[in-house]
């Protein structure tokens, strides 16, 4: 077998297993895609959330801080939204997102519990402390919020994600402390379906072109037939031509000496 039919298998079954990979993330993007919401969200279960703290309050988020606006501009991430109800129908409660370093000073000296982690199943929040001593205004009164919601019964908030460092904080509606809510998170990323679409299409084009590279490298090359001689024979030596048993030394008619007589 030649290099050059070898080279095509190997690489046509590279691409047969590199499409089988496209083919498969595809479909889960498409998969995922289905299981929007309504409204077009992914959504997490609705959850419980308490502290004895005044603020309930997300990590850093940071969005593509550093990168270039014309890059990832405003509404290239999608849509975020945050669902909460207060756990006491009587109390009222607040829900905002904000710039990183306006929270950081508007909570300063405050104790909060900072959400750093959730286990699902079962559900297990995993908060950190940060302590204080000092009562915050009303988050309400606050003029640096992005996004906010506030009241009783559910509440909602909707924020198209732009670039940037933000927290996100739930806390009651008069900044009393002792925060408990039933919280739900969804995300609108419009790409997933693209996604998806492109990967499957990627997928289909590499194992068609797998599929050729290797019905070429499987195919016999014309130049690789075994050569043949003048009288069609493939191969043959002229002790085979001669016949069985038979030999040009043999022969007297080919000057071969004769066997002497009695």
């Amino acid at each position: 077998m030649s290099t050059r039919r070898i080279l095509l298998l190997a690489l046509g079954g590279v691409a047969v297993l590199v499409s089988l990979a496209f083919l498969a993330t595809g479909g889960l993007a498409l998969w995922l895609d289905s299981t929007r919401d309504d409204d077009g969200f992914f959504t997490t279960s609705t959850e419980p959330f308490e502290t004895t703290a005044f603020a309930l309050e997300s990590e850093d988020l940071d969005v593509a801080s550093d990168a270039p606006g014309w890059l990832f501009g405003s509404g290239r991430f999608g849509d975020i939204r945050l669902r909460g109800e207060s756990l006491d129908p009587s109390r009222a409660i607040f829900l905002g997102i904000g710039d990183r370093e306006a929270v950081a000073s508007y909570l300063d000296g405050v104790a909060v519990d900072v959400v750093t982690d959730v286990n699902f199943e079962p559900f297990e929040p995993t908060y950190r402390r940060e302590a204080g001593a000092r009562a915050p205004g009303a988050p309400g009164d606050q003029t640096f919020w992005e996004a906010s919601a506030q009241g009783r019964g559910p509440q909602s908030l909707r924020w198209t994600v732009e670039p940037g460092e933000w927290t996100v904080v739930v806390m009651n509606a008069d900044g009393a402390r002792g925060v408990g809510v039933d919280l739900q998170l969804g995300a609108n990323i419009g790409f997933v379906r693209g996604i998806g679409i492109g990967f499957l299409a990627a997928g289909a084009l590499l194992l068609l072109g797998g599929a050729v590279m290797i019905w070429l490298g499987a195919s016999r090359d014309p130049s690789e037939t075994e050569p043949t001689d003048a009288t069609g024979g493939i191969g043959l030596t002229d002790a085979t031509r001669d016949g069985p048993g038979e030999s040009r030394g043999d022969d007297p008619g080919r000057g071969g000496d004769p066997s002497p007589g009695p």
